[in-house]
């Protein structure tokens, strides 16, 4: 940039128009330098965002790269849950789900029958030992059967046909799920040699009948006759057997582990299927992702480039450059490294193209002093969620509000 100044010469005649025009001149001459330099600051200044912008991204493209994928499972969203294979009640007002107990009867099954005489001599009249004959000439004994059940279970009705005997015995029945605490019948009818028992609903193991006769078997006698000849009995569970299907739903991976983050209840059961296959989750658990494999290489770099090429299945976002020292490099995938930008990053990064990493700016030659880790295997995977609800319990039911999936 030059300027153009008018010269006066010394003794040379001057008029008030000529020095005016000189002054003119030299104010054009000023206005173009200031416009010229205000030109300059706006091409400075637009050079320099566009140079901070491409930093920018390159730097928010790596962050992402490296954020933990999630996926949730949400009750409240109808749209994610499989409602045709679902059982379960979805409650979207709590954003949860549960389900009402269902009664299951069953039939009890006697494991053993054991009989006891409170005074007496007591003889098996039988081959299945189920008549005994109780001899006793000072008394009326009292005759206890102890009931064993195959399993616990909750006995609502009892029926059983006893021996016969002379009328109006009386007769208690109790139950009990360690033989040691004992709970009566609700209700107890004899109807000629039937006699039917409603019991509470209480964990049963044991049943007891207790049996004392009126008098003997023939009157002035002293023989006694108690027997069971046929028990049958109704148990009532309650058995909740209800399931939550989600639609399958592609996750990006990033680990080559995950965990399911869901609540812990002894009603609740999850089963993750994953590419397929499906696996009993227990939540906070380590789950490793099928086919995914964290490889790690370590070494040194060459003109910037390290001595590693990356197989064709390597997930980009998993990539991790640790150097010299200790210190994280920033990965940046489609990094040109003939990018106009690259003399004025500040921070080094590792430029990801293809299969090989190079360090920007481009570090001294060194042998050792690098790793990498990186994942190998399908860069998304199916996964989806079914929760299996069971509870035994009439006053309780599971409830389910929700889980998703967190890189590890």
């Amino acid at each position: 940039m030059s300027t153009t100044l008018p010269v006066f010469v010394q003794g040379q005649a001057a008029t008030a128009s000529e020095m005016n025009l000189a002054f003119s001149d030299l104010q054009a001459q000023g206005n173009s330098i200031l416009n010229t330099l205000s030109e300059v600051q706006l091409t400075t200044l637009v050079d320099y965002q566009r140079r901070l912008d491409a930093i920018n991204a390159r730097r928010q493209k790596v962050a992402r790269a490296a954020a933990p994928g999630i996926t949730d499972f949400v009750v409240s969203d109808f749209c994610s849950i499989d409602q045709t294979q679902t059982t379960a009640t979805v409650r979207a007002d709590t954003a949860s789900v549960t389900l009402r107990e269902r009664s299951v009867p069953g039939q009890v099954e006697v494991l053993s029958t054991t009989f006891t005489s409170s005074t007496g001599t007591v003889q098996s009249i039988d081959i299945n030992q189920i008549l005994f004959s109780v001899y006793n000439s000072t008394g009326v004994p009292t005759g206890t059967f102890t009931i064993t059940l195959a399993s616990v279970m909750a006995v609502s009705l009892l029926t059983i046909d006893i021996a016969a005997m002379a009328s109006s015995p009386s007769i208690s029945i109790s139950v009990s799920a360690n033989g040691l605490t004992w709970t009566p019948a609700s209700n107890v009818q004899l109807s000629g040699y039937r006699l039917n028992a409603w019991l509470p609903e209480v964990p049963t193991k044991y049943i007891q009948l207790v049996i004392t006769p009126s008098h003997p078997d023939n009157l002035g006698g002293s023989t006694y006759t108690f027997g069971i000849t046929d028990l049958s009995g109704t148990a009532v569970s309650y058995n909740l057997a209800s399931d939550v299907y989600f639609d399958a739903t592609d996750i990006q991976v990033a680990s080559d582990t995950v965990q399911l983050v869901a609540s812990i209840s002894a009603g609740l059961t999850y089963y993750l299927s994953l590419a397929g296959g499906s696996i009993a989750a227990t939540p906070y658990t380590p789950i490793p992702l099928p086919g995914v494999t964290r490889v790690y290489w370590t070494g040194g770099v060459a003109s910037g480039v390290l001595g590693l090429t990356l197989p064709g299945d390597t997930i980009p976002g998993s990539v991790a450059v640790m150097g010299p020292g200790g210190a994280e490099l920033l990965v940046a995938p489609g990094l040109s490294t003939s990018d106009p930008n690259i003399a004025d990053i500040i921070n080094t990064y590792v430029s990801l193209v293809g299969s090989v990493l190079t360090v920007l700016p481009a570090p001294a030659d060194v042998s050792e002093g690098y790793s990498v880790s990186y994942l190998t295997g399908p860069a998304t995977i199916t996964a989806s969620l079914r929760v299996h609800m069971t509870t035994q319990d009439s006053t309780v039911t599971p409830i389910f509000t929700g889980a998703y999936l967190e890189d590890l």
